[in-house]
């Protein structure tokens, strides 16, 4: 922990690595040591010159300090922040988060010294939401009735009507929801309410308060997810029931197309294509096909699998279709059927993406030889794919499937030339975790490096540190934290391995 907290120290954010430390501390039961952390994190978290940057991050170190009920120190941090307006603002956002963890004293403190209409509002919303779940209803509504904004006003209705159908009280949640001047907040509030109602086990309550609704389309939203919800825990024939009243064509087709799929997951695939043949959209009843497909092919049935993606009209969907189907057979070890099944894949993307899932069993079952072979056939693939964004597809997971292979020689020049970047930034997180996790921290570095996006590289150090950590013993781990590249990084690390002491 005296390592951590240096490196904390060291690290081109501390105040914010020395949150970490703080809730490590926390967590052991050594509130003395947290708090001291803490209140160095306070000291450096200000920054004189940039009012802004001082006020979002005391803002974080206040809320560390409320969850761990050093409310005096948080009033106190307060006073850092000189400006008066942002001071006001960052005083809505802890009193609003206060009651929203349970604190309602704590946040009523804090509002009453806020004079800004705006943040009061933000906190009185929080409290009279808070309030629904512990005082009651008539409490929360005399704190709405201090709201000046309308909007906010409806928001505190809404978030006063969920509370209260949490708690089973929906003839209040429905007169809160009633109470709401906007018709698309009221509607979409009702139709949660209706969710809410059906999932606590009153299906027709529920589906009586969606005919409150008058927007046809939420309607068919909320049925769509209830029927798929019955659907999962077996209960077909109130699904069907649930279906049967959903009036969008599109929606209805989605909807039979996921109860399909429930139905193939327990092995009732003759239900599932009779539901399927209902269908009346045509590029979802394709669709629907390809997930049963896959679905049996799961279920440890490929042939029967195959017989299903047959009936399917669209050639792409085909294609996906019989690359499920190959994958779940090479799971199985049936490996000459995926080959056979990949064969008749006709659109070169989906062959290559087959290949490598079928190379990443192979790897798994001990069979190297054979898995470089279908990974080099996959990647001489690329260069015959038309699409960037499909060539895109085939680099991540073949870098992936390298990494694994501990052919990291491979995987980080494809990682890097895939072309757009969201997802080349995506793929460098996946295989710097994947590389540290198989004891190469270096390589692992090297992509975190090359991700372009500050917060998706942080996230990806932050996976290294801890992947790191789970290989290194105790003794060896100051010496171990030099690999890692940034004072945060060695923070996470160190902190991972002092658990494990």
């Amino acid at each position: 922990m005296n390592e951590a907290y240096s490196e904390a120290l060291k690290s081109s954010e501390p105040w914010r690595s020395l949150l970490a430390v703080a809730r490590e501390y926390h967590s052991r039961g050594n509130k003395r040591d947290a708090r001291e952390v803490l209140l160095v994190a306070e000291k450096l978290a200000i920054k004189p010159h940039d009012p802004s940057y001082s006020s979002a991050s005391i803002r974080e170190v206040i809320k560390t300090m409320l969850v761990m009920k050093l409310s005096d120190d948080a009033h106190h941090a307060l006073q850092n922040i000189v400006t008066h307006r942002e001071r006001e603002l960052v005083m809505a956002e802890v009193s609003a988060w206060s009651a929203r963890s349970g604190d309602v004293v704590t946040a009523k403190n804090l509002v009453s010294g806020i004079v800004n209409p705006i943040g009061r509002d933000i906190a009185l919303v929080a409290i009279a939401e808070s309030e629904a779940s512990y005082e009651g209803a008539p409490k929360a509504m005399q704190t709405v009735m201090m709201i000046t904004n309308k909007r906010k006003k409806d928001d505190a209705y809404r978030r006063i009507a969920m509370k209260l159908a949490a708690l089973r009280d929906f003839s209040g949640a429905e007169h809160s929801a009633a109470l709401i001047r906007n018709h698309r907040i009221m509607d979409s509030t009702k139709a949660s309410l209706a969710r809410i109602r059906a999932r606590s086990g009153d299906l027709n309550g529920g589906l009586q308060m969606l005919r409150n609704i008058g927007n046809t389309h939420i309607e068919d939203s909320v049925l769509k997810e209830l029927s798929s919800e019955l659907a999962r825990v077996g209960r077909f024939s109130d699904s069907n029931l649930v279906v049967s009243r959903i009036r969008d064509e599109k929606e209805k087709s989605h909807a039979i197309g996921i109860v399909s799929v429930e139905q193939a997951k327990v092995g009732n695939l003759s239900a599932a294509l009779v539901n399927l043949s209902s269908i009346p959209v045509e590029a979802l009843r394709d669709r629907g096909l390809r997930y049963v497909s896959a679905t049996t092919a799961h279920n440890g049935e490929p042939t029967r699998a195959y017989n299903v993606a047959l009936r399917i009209e669209s050639d792409h969907e085909r294609d996906i279709a019989y690359r499920s189907i190959a994958q779940a057979a090479a799971g199985d070890g049936a490996h000459h059927l995926a080959y056979n099944t990949m064969q008749s894949i006709s659109r070169m993307d989906e062959k290559a993406l087959a290949l490598v899932s079928m190379a990443r069993y192979r790897l798994r079952q001990g069979d190297d030889r054979q898995a470089f072979t279908l990974l080099e056939d996959a990647r001489r693939s690329i260069s015959r794919i038309t699409s960037a964004h499909a060539k895109d597809k085939v680099r991540a997971d073949l870098a992936l499937v390298y990494a694994e292979s501990d052919d990291t020689g491979k995987s980080l020049p494809l990682a890097k030339a895939i072309a757009n970047p969201r997802l080349r930034d995506t793929a460098l997180g996946k295989l710097a975790y994947t590389l540290a996790t198989n004891n190469d921290i270096y390589t692992a570095q090297q992509s975190t490096q090359a991700i372009a996006t500050d917060s998706v590289r942080v996230i990806a150090e932050d996976r290294v540190a801890s992947a790191a950590a789970r290989r290194i013993k105790p003794h060896r781990a100051l010496k171990a934290s030099r690999m890692l590249g940034s004072g945060r990084q060695r923070t996470i690390f160190l902190l991972a391995v002092s658990r494990k002491s």
